[in-house]
Parts: structure tokens; C-alpha cells; sequence
């Protein structure tokens, strides 16, 4: 999905199936009409559903509406030292640590999908699969509602985020890591373009819109970016 440098003679780093099929069942005109949604229906209320039901929540319109709020923050559920010990947590095997760390920096910002990702994990391996079900449903609707923003092909069509863990997670999802990471200032839009490598040694580049992390509002969150 994702090409290759327009440079370079890489190939594209490829989206496992599993995401793609996460994507594709993101219906469009869902996507469309998801910032009307988000004009009757605030934050608090999106929240509070999702919480309820992750598995049939409104991930585009629940992300555009706390972009929206007045409590956004770029760095929310930052938390680097909780965050640290989740992951070294979940290395090491200390599932109820790893759970207890995730579900810390989820009661600060639920919208984690690093954070839904570790939790999903450790409660599988606790045999709470009612947990890991809910926590893998919502991750997924996370990242779904980001890759249905655009392609990361171009800035034209690039992934909107709302903050850097979104990239984080997306790189992470797509089994690469990021080697380098420039910002482009292009047609009033901000936008992070980061070299990955794949699992196999491929290289290649994806753009992410990086308006809302930087305190602008002009690509909709919860569709694709205008032509």
C-alpha cells in the first residue's frame, strides 16, 4: 500500500492482510459523514459509547471529535516512564504488569492504540480473552480509522493523525521501523514524511498529515484529505 521512496528503487513496505481487511471494512460513506456526526455528538458522548461497546464504536468521528475538544493535547498519554514499563513488562512476560501499565495510560487517554495493542496482548495471555477481545476490537478501529484517511503514498493523500503515536503504532502494526523522519511545510498543511524499512529489508516512505499535532485544523480527521 505503501510505496517506495519516488527516489529510490526500494520496494513499498506492505500492509499485512489482517489491516487491510481492518481497512476496507471501514465503509466510506461512513468516513464522509463523519465530521456531521461530530458537529451533534461531543467528545464525552463519543467516549463514553466507545467505552461501552469497542466493538461497534465510531473510531473516525470519536478521533475527530477530541481533536476538536477543547482538551486536545498532542502529547496526551504521553507518559514515557509508564509507558516503558508497559513494554518492558510485556518483553519480559510479567503479563499483569504489562496490563496494569496499559490500562494506566488508558484511563488518561483511551484513544492509545499502543496502549489497547499491550492490553489486548496481556490479557490474552492471562486467559482473559473477554479483555483481549474488547482491547484488540478497539486497536483496530483505531487504525482503521487512520488508514482510511489516505495512502501515505503522498502529502496529497496522506495518513491523518492526531498525534505521533498514531505513527508509532501504524509502523509498528505494519511490522516496520522508522530510519529518518522530515517535516514538509506544503500548500498550508504540515506534513511528517518518515523513511521505514520493513520486515524483509524493503524501504519506503509515508506521509502523515501532521496538522492537528501542530495546532491546525485543515485536514478533516475523519476522511480523506481534499485533492
Amino acid at each position: 500500500m505503501f510505496p517506495a521512496d519516488a527516489t529510490s528503487t526500494h520496494r513499498a513496505v506492505r500492509i499485512p492482510g489482517a489491516l487491510l481487511a481492518c481497512a476496507i471494512c471501514v465503509a466510506a460513506a461512513a468516513m464522509a459523514a463523519a465530521e456531521t456526526r461530530v458537529a451533534t455528538m461531543d467528545y464525552g458522548h463519543l467516549l463514553a459509547a466507545a467505552k461501552a461497546d469497542p466493538l461497534h464504536a465510531d473510531y473516525a468521528a470519536l478521533r475527530a471529535a477530541y481533536a476538536a475538544s477543547p482538551g486536545y493535547s498532542p502529547l496526551a498519554g504521553l507518559a514515557p516512564e509508564t509507558r516503558g514499563e508497559m513494554l518492558s513488562s510485556m518483553a519480559a512476560g510479567d503479563w499483569r504488569t504489562a496490563l496494569a501499565k496499559a490500562n494506566a495510560i488508558l484511563g488518561v487517554y483511551w484513544l492509545d492504540i499502543q496502549a489497547h495493542m499491550t492490553a489486548a496482548g496481556a490479557a490474552a495471555s492471562l486467559a482473559d480473552s473477554g479483555a483481549a477481545s474488547l482491547h484488540r476490537a478497539a486497536a483496530a478501529g483505531l487504525l482503521s480509522a487512520v488508514v482510511s484517511s489516505g495512502d501515505g503514498r503522498s502529502p496529497a493523500t496522506a495518513l491523518v493523525v492526531i498525534n505521533a503515536g498514531e505513527e508509532r503504532a501504524l509502523i509498528g502494526a505494519l511490522g516496520a521501523r522508522a530510519t529518518g523522519r522530515r517535516l514538509v511545510r506544503l500548500g498550508g498543511h504540515a506534513y511528517d514524511r518518515i523513511g521505514v524499512t520493513g520486515e524483509q529489508g524493503e524501504a519506503g516512505t509515508i506521509f502523515f498529515n501532521v496538522d492537528a499535532p501542530l495546532g491546525g485544523h485543515a485536514a478533516p480527521i475523519a476522511g480523506r484529505p481534499p485533492d
